[in-house]
């Protein structure tokens, strides 16, 4: 009980410390504006879009899913790596600037509690943006689809319903995707004294999982042309297959554009697995460094 009882003091701290940055406000506005310019993008411009929605609705295609959710849910996982990188700097490195890390590790309160605790302060407040972001997209729903559609009744037996049954599933790739980079950042900061360096390599990580492996050219010289001399045309051709299979926005992105998740399970389960096997690694990896070294 006691244990669960700090583990609690120290997530509402974090969650207090976290709701009080200016870094991650800055972070959750640039979120809105990127939803800002999805929305215009998807409706005002260019010329002639909006029209194209409202028709591809009216010829009974799933506008809500392959449109609207798709696009949020990829604001989650692709912006959300950046609010996920700002969350484990913060809570690292300020925490062991203000040696307030000493002053738990010197209290009756194990290590694992202190980072179990911290992790459950982040997820509160990660929960807490994307039901904000969340909310907004359901507003630009009500502005731009119900007046263009011009039939609320639609709206909300059809539209609305799909969009919110859809929401566990965006955020829960999300938030698989916010505790990678998370964890990946609060690693580096046990890792490297040098907290600039330690923000440094995160950022590294991130153009890593999400540009460099993602980049078909990239794959292609790696696997293909230089993995031909060792392992032949065709398993150059799967190496470079595997590499893109890296990527944490194309796994993303495969799982998330899937309508029918357990219909394809057998195809998706090796995408999900890749998601969770990063997640978990950064997870145990980071208990393991702030078990057995210390944080300052």
């Amino acid at each position: 009980m006691d244990m669960t009882n700090n583990i609690l003091i120290i997530a509402r701290n974090e969650f207090s410390s976290l709701l009080n940055s200016r870094v991650l406000l800055i972070i959750i506005a640039w979120m809105l504006i990127v939803v800002f310019c999805t929305w215009y993008g998807n409706t005002y411009a260019p010329p002639g879009n909006l029209s194209n929605i409202v028709n591809w609705i009216h010829m009974g295609n799933d506008a809500v899913h392959d449109i609207i959710f798709v696009s949020f849910a990829r604001s989650l996982y692709w912006d959300g790596a950046f609010l996920a990188i700002a969350l484990g700097y913060i809570s690292m490195s300020e925490e062991t600037k203000g040696k307030a890390l000493n002053t738990l590790l010197v209290k009756p309160v194990y290590r694992d509690t202190i980072i179990t605790g911290k992790l459950l302060g982040i997820l509160f407040y990660v929960i807490w943006v994307y039901i904000f972001v969340a909310a907004i997209y359901l507003v630009a729903m009500l502005v731009y689809f119900g007046l263009m559609l011009n039939s609320y009744s639609l709206l909300f037996s059809s539209y609305i319903p799909e969009f919110v049954g859809l929401l566990p599933w965006g955020f829960f790739i999300g938030l698989v995707c916010v505790f990678f980079f998370c964890s990946l950042t609060m690693l580096m900061c046990l890792i490297f004294k040098e907290k600039s360096f330690a923000l440094f390599m995160s950022l590294l990580s991130w153009i890593f999982f999400y540009l460099i492996v993602n980049c078909q050219s990239f794959a292609d010289y790696i696997g293909f042309f230089m993995g031909k001399s060792l392992l032949g045309y065709n398993g150059g051709q799967t190496l470079s297959n595997m590499l893109c299979y890296l990527s944490v926005d194309l796994n993303a992105g495969i799982l998330l554009s899937t309508k029918d998740l357990m219909g394809n399970f057998s195809s998706s389960i090796v995408h999900l697995f890749i998601l969770l096997f990063y997640c978990f690694m950064a997870l145990i990896l980071t208990y393991i460094v702030f078990l057995r070294r210390d944080v300052v």
